[in-house]
């Protein structure tokens, strides 16, 4: 596991924005996502693989690739409107454990 959320970390954080939406109509503060993130962590738990994240500049997509990175996966980040074509050759070349 890493330390990113380590609890010494979080106490100085944990009411301040962590993530905020351009329009600023959404706000997640760094005990929020540090408890989001650890929920994807869990259920991401197993042997280490490679995780495929299609990352978006939203709350859930990040929420996955920090789960994904807090459980010891590697990541490979796919463009949230990829090419399907280009995905299935990563898919077909690497074989990601989780995608």
């Amino acid at each position: 596991m890493s330390t990113w959320l380590s609890p010494a970390r979080l106490a100085a954080h944990a009411d301040r924005p962590a993530l905020r939406s351009a329009d600023g109509s959404v706000s997640v503060s760094y005990a929020e996502l540090a408890a989001a993130v650890g929920d994807a962590a869990r259920a991401m738990q197993g042997p280490r693989t490679l995780a495929a994240c299609r990352l978006a500049l939203d709350v859930s997509s990040i929420v996955g690739y920090l789960g994904a990175r807090e459980a010891g996966h590697v990541t490979l980040l796919l463009e949230p409107d990829g090419d399907t074509a280009r995905e299935e050759r990563l898919r077909t070349t690497y074989r990601p454990g989780l995608w």
